[in-house]
């Protein structure tokens, strides 16, 4: 039996192999077309309709996705006619057709690929209609191959690259773009749909997307409930409003981490155990404060609609058709929209934290942009303070570091404050330099007369508890001066909305990345550095010894912090930073983050081109 079945597979892999590797499965009744057809009427038919496409790259109301890359492709009657015979073939129509029913599973609409006229035109050839035809129809034939042509290169460039240009939307982002295979001879291709299945996206942060989109993107919006502003907590056990209830257990539903049929398990007064298990593993999945009570954060994380994680979900499945697999072991990846931080060593996750990330532009960032291109204005134009997503590699920290501070957080933020009073300097361990780098007393500065448009000064801050980059800072090269850094604003790591930086990163555990990216050097400096830092060793127990006897002599204990001491990387690590506001979990959970720089709405608009006259009719 076993061999029988063995022959049969073995039979049907060598049919196979025949079939697609040649691609010459081709009906009796369509090799019979094709053989009537006179290959320069039809190119003549196929170069009037080039002629009618616009500099805009519509053609009738229709628009081609890659009408260059179409018309190179097509430079003769030869290579039209090459095609021709090649998309007769049963696998390379069936490869077609499979293709544009599943463009809507990866959020794409499947009309950007003339999917209702293409359709007709299977139809057409399904039911024998043009094989039947006295007279062939050359328009209609070559509209259908320049549609299914622009179709393949569109459908191969949206999936392999993403359908738009990444640096049109939101802060900048310069992370690497994806590695996939060129437009160029895809049409000359045998089997051109199988290219397009090698572009496709294929790895699990994508698929789990993909899974996500599928369940939601037919879901209805209702007038569903929005929960209030709460001040005090609910633990289990404790009496709950019903109708908060039902309406939690509706919004795990949309995150996949509750059954539609346990609708029963909400109908109660009391928060219950149970319940509480699930809250926690939602809080779990977004970042909040997983104690599993109901708390204002984790209600107004729930307080989202169908139609927002869709739009979520499909802006976060164009930014990774844009990226593409990570494929880097030992990585450190920051989504700065959950505003969480994630190290990986050999792809095993080791460390997670919260961190702190750049401000949004909200009303009044634009409100003063506005003002500042007024003329004869006096308002300096507002920052940026986005953190942008690209990737570098971690070099070396620095240990009690000093914060030069930037020009534009020394003219807009601390000299309105110097001019109120100069004390404050020498209060947060400020040092003023002159153009020469001398130090200069704010004391005998004239304030009044120093304009924020011309500061001839610079501006230092050493060590200290009030240093604003903490007690250690790590670098990892870049164009937009981000670090990743301790900070002594501990308080804001409490905070649900995190977005507070001026664009570096803030660490909630700045020594526990350290001790992570130290497992890579050939020599392990960690309890080097945390004695540098004024704090004591935690591997060598011989150092832990040596501490604990000298403690008591000195605040500072075993070494006086010095100030910007080096530390260099043996291995540099990848950093990605990155903005994805939809993220599937391991658990088949679907976590939804809000969209605090309002990339989504942008990225979704553009990718839903408005349907004009998109009706392409069928010419006898």
């Amino acid at each position: 039996m076993f061999r029988f079945i063995h022959l049969l597979l073995y039979g049907l892999l060598i049919q196979w192999l025949v079939g697609c590797g040649n691609g010459v499965s081709v009906s009796q009744e369509h090799e019979s077309l094709f053989q009537r057809t006179d290959k320069d009427s039809l190119y003549r038919a196929f170069s009037l309709w080039r002629e009618k496409v616009s500099d805009s790259g519509t053609l009738n109301g229709i628009y081609l996705n890659q009408p260059d890359t179409l018309f190179a492709e097509f430079s003769c009657a030869e290579d039209l006619s090459r095609y021709y015979e090649n998309i007769l073939s049963d696998s390379v129509l069936n490869g077609l057709y499979d293709r544009l029913r599943g463009m809507e599973g990866h959020a794409l609409d499947p009309e950007f690929y003339h999917s209702k006229y293409l359709h007709q035109c299977l139809n057409r050839l399904g039911s024998l209609g043009w094989v039947k035809c006295e007279y062939l129809p050359y328009d209609s034939f070559s509209l259908w191959l320049l549609l299914s042509a622009d179709a393949l290169l569109g459908m191969h460039h949206d999936l392999g690259n993403g359908r738009l240009v990444p640096t049109a939307f939101g802060s900048v982002c310069k992370l690497p773009r994806r590695q996939h295979f060129g437009l160029r001879n895809l049409l000359k291709q045998k089997n051109p749909h199988l290219q397009i299945l090698q572009a496709t996206p294929d790895w699990s942060a994508y698929l789990g997307l993909q899974q996500q989109w599928i369940r939601l993107k037919n879901l209805k919006d209702t007038a569903g409930f929005t929960f209030p502003v709460i001040e005090k907590s609910i633990k289990p056990g404790k009496p709950a409003n019903r109708k908060w209830l039902r309406a939690i257990g509706r919004g795990l539903f949309q995150r996949g981490l509750c059954r539609v049929d346990d609708t029963a398990l909400w109908q109660t007064d009391t928060f219950t155990l149970r319940q509480s298990a699930l809250v926690k593993l939602f809080q779990q999945s977004m970042g909040l404060r997983d104690d599993g009570t109901l708390n204002d954060e984790t209600l107004q994380a729930l307080n989202i609609t169908y139609s927002k994680m869709r739009d979520a979900i499909s802006a976060s499945l164009e930014k990774w058709r844009w990226l593409g697999p990570v494929n880097e072991r030992n990585r450190i990846w920051v989504n700065l929209v959950a505003n969480q931080l994630y190290a990986f060593r050999n792809d095993s996750l080791l460390l997670q934290m919260r961190t702190c990330s750049g401000t949004p532009r909200g009303p009044t960032y634009y409100r003063k942009l506005k003002e500042s291109h007024a003329p004869d204005s006096k308002v300096l134009p507002p920052d940026n303070l986005e953190t942008p997503e690209f990737k570098a590699e971690t070099s070396h920290l620095v240990v009690n570091p000093t914060w030069y501070v930037p020009r534009n957080i020394f003219t807009k933020e601390i000299l309105p404050e110097i001019i109120k009073n100069p004390e404050i300097l020498n209060k947060m361990g400020y040092v003023l330099k002159d153009s020469k780098s001398e130090v200069v007393d704010p004391f005998f500065v004239n304030w009044e007369k120093v304009s924020p448009a011309r500061v001839p000064y610079t501006l230092e801050q050493l060590r200290g508890v009030n240093n604003s980059l903490g007690k250690v800072v790590i670098h990892f090269p870049n164009a937009y001066s981000i670090f990743l850094h301790d900070t002594p604003n501990k308080w804001a790591f409490l905070l649900s909305e995190r977005h507070v930086s001026h664009g570096c990163v803030r660490l909630e555990k700045p020594f526990d990345l350290v001790e992570f990216l130290m497992y890579f050097n050939k020599k392990d400096r960690f309890d080097e550095v945390l004695i540098t830092a004024g704090l004591p060793p935690r591997h060598d127990k011989g150092k832990q010894k040596k501490w604990e006897k000298e403690k008591p002599i000195s605040d500072t204990a075993i070494l006086k912090p010095k100030q910007d001491q080096y530390f260099y990387f043996d291995s540099m690590l990848p950093v990605y930073l990155v903005y994805i506001t939809a993220v599937s979990t391991e658990q088949g959970g679907l976590s939804v983050y809000r969209d605090i720089y309002r990339q989504n709405a942008k990225i979704v608009s553009a990718m839903r081109r408005p349907a004009t006259v998109r009706k392409a009719v069928l010419k006898d």
